[in-house]
């Protein structure tokens, strides 16, 4: 496309309905811009003004035959928008129409007359029938199926699972023949049910990449852990409103750091430089909309514990790192609600104070960025980490894990981010069909080589990292036997993490670490819900509940793996079967051949 069409296009889009736009204008832009030169431009700027008249059609027809939110949920992706137009006036739906009857008109009377009155005819009609048709309910019934109970463990076989408008209606023992569900049932024999997982520590990037992927590896629910601002609280309000189809979200806006803090990049955080500054952005995200604070390494003692009495004040929840001049019961005892990334072994160390002190001086950051020799970090790194595996003990650790059990703090290991770092040169040598869904110049800096928290790695470093790794893995059952709550988080944006399916990793490699598969499958599960307060509406299949549900070809309980194997999820009263998440899964790999395209 030269300057022109694409400007031509992209105010066509601008003038579809503005659910449309917020939910379809750029990816149909990418894909514009990359068909044009097999299509040519015109043509697609024809398919343009061909889908301006029907969603405005669509959504005026929407208008006069309201449906309910499962059955606008269900209709074709070109159609969602119908249920998410409710603030439009009869002006602006009529404008909206109007408008787009005449450019088409004027357009195709140019090219062909009559053809344009009967193509125009059919299009309307089309539209008008498929809005006013719609059902006024979903119902769903999933026959004969095994519920995994995931609270205790045990299966319930040959259930039947009534749905209705996204809510669980009834659960009762299977009758009748299941091969003759119609339309609105599964046949579900064999099959297993269980709640959907979640992400609790996760950054997006790419909305048209990520949500996809969360949907179709069974993750309907997500902790966003930082983002860019103004990005997060936009997503947020388009999932919360309809326009944008995702997992629920609870998100914590920029990351809280210090003036100097090592937060990266900068648009993610924001610089508190004292106590009066933290108590006033606590207020300010919690007006913003944030669901919760994130606080990180650079933090002063004032800043944070001012951050944190406020928070405690107007009952605003805060979690992420534990400042590097904090104790890790310090924290515990400041009602920090989780703790990410294994940064509570700090605590287990009977040299913590110590280290607390020599982190305040670093003396081998500054000589490196001194004299540019950036080895002095990584040695300067395992010197310390070696003072805390030689100080190490399984007393203060077993103390520190039942003062988290009984302060109700959560712990969030990411062992996926922790194997990366241990084992980053296994993961760069495999070959991973996953890659592609991560833009090719993102996977340059995957390589341990060009990565920076690698590239200037040391054998000392690479040593230290390995048996810290292993060391941390040994706590995770104990942690659990003291009654610890984990949460199943993979960082993702960490060199290789994947949207949706880095979850099932990291399910997998906390079940590796001594979990049971029961125990590992509610760190994603479970947990999250309890620890979001949400067990009366989320996290398991049973009636008056909502259907946030996943159908697996076989038993989790038994072997992990068949997390891979997704016969249909159900979300937000719509179900999404094996070639629609398929679909999903191809449309997300091809949002990023179209980017990786337009950057070059």
């Amino acid at each position: 496309m030269n300057n022109f069409e694409r400007g031509c296009a992209r105010l066509l889009l601008q003038m579809h309905p503005p659910a449309f736009r917020g939910r379809f204008a750029d990816e149909m832009l990418l894909d514009y811009e990359s068909l044009s030169r097999t299509h040519g431009a015109w043509r697609l700027i024809v398919d343009l003004l061909q889908s301006l008249i029907r969603q405005w059609a669509a959504v005026f027809a929407a208008a006069l035959w309201p449906a309910p939110a499962a059955t606008r949920a269900a209709y074709p992706a070109g159609q969602s928008v119908l249920g998410f137009q409710q603030s439009l006036t009869p002006f602006e739906l009529s404008r909206g129409l109007g408008l787009s009857v005449l450019l088409i008109s004027a357009f195709w009377t140019l090219e062909d007359p009559v053809a344009m009155s009967t193509a125009f005819s059919k299009m309307l009609a089309s539209a008008v029938t498929s809005a006013a048709a719609a059902p006024a309910h979903t119902d769903l019934e999933i026959f004969d199926v095994t519920i995994v109970d995931l609270e205790q463990g045990k299966l319930l076989p040959h259930r039947t699972v009534a749905i209705e408008d996204g809510i669980i209606t009834s659960v009762v023992q299977a009758r009748g023949d299941p091969a003759k569900a119609g339309a609105g049932g599964i046949d579900a024999r064999g099959k297993f049910l269980i709640p959907g997982l979640w992400d609790m520590h996760t950054h997006i990037t790419h909305t048209d990449v990520d949500f996809p992927l969360y949907i179709a590896n069974c993750v309907l629910g997500i902790r966003s852990m930082g983002g860019v601002q103004d990005q997060v609280f936009a997503w947020q309000a388009k999932l919360k409103d309809g326009s944008l189809f995702g997992p629920m979200a609870f998100v914590s806006g920029p990351i809280l750091d210090g003036p100097h803090g090592p937060v990266q990049p900068a648009s993610y955080g924001v610089r508190i430089a004292n106590a009066e500054e933290g108590r006033a952005e606590v207020d300010a995200l919690k007006l913003q909309g944030a669901d919760f604070v994130k606080v990180y390494d650079g933090l002063s003692r004032d800043a944070y514990f001012a951050i944190a009495a406020e928070a405690n004040r107007i009952q605003f929840p805060f979690a992420g790192h534990v400042p590097d001049g904090v104790t890790i019961l310090e924290a515990v005892h400041a009602v920090q609600r989780s703790i990410e990334h294994e940064i509570e072994h700090r605590g287990e160390s009977t040299a913590e104070q110590e280290l607390i002190e020599r982190r305040g001086s670093q003396d081998f950051m500054a000589e490196a960025m001194k004299t540019g020799n950036y080895a002095l970090i990584p040695d300067g790194i395992a010197r310390e980490g070696n003072l805390w595996l030689s100080n190490f003990s399984q007393v203060r650790a077993d103390a520190l894990y039942r003062e988290l059990a009984h302060r109700g703090t959560y712990l969030c290991p990411t062992l996926v981010t922790g194997y990366w770092v241990a084992h980053g040169d296994e993961l760069a040598g495999k070959t991973d069909l996953r890659q592609r869904f991560i833009d090719p110049k993102t996977l340059v800096y995957w390589q341990p080589s060009m990565n920076m928290l690698t590239k200037y790695r040391t054998p000392s470093y690479t040593e230290w990292v390995r048996v810290k790794y292993a060391k941390l893995l040994k706590q995770i059952p104990r942690q659990q036997a003291l009654g610890v709550q984990l949460l199943a988080g993979t960082d993702l944006t960490v060199p290789y993490t994947y949207p949706g399916s880095s979850v099932h990793d990291e399910i997998r490699m906390l079940a590796s670490a001594g979990l049971t598969p029961l125990q590992a499958l509610q760190t994603a599960t479970r947990n999250p819900v309890h620890f979001f307060g949400l067990e009366k509406r989320l996290g398991s299949v049973e009636t008056g509940k909502e259907a946030e549900l996943v159908l697996l070809d076989g038993n989790p309980l038994v072997d992990l793996r068949n997390l891979d194997h997704v016969q249909a999820v159900i979300t937000h009263g719509k179900i999404l079967r094996k070639p629609d998440l398929d679909a999903m899964t191809e449309d997300a790999a091809n949002a990023v051949r179209s980017r990786a395209f337009l950057q070059k």
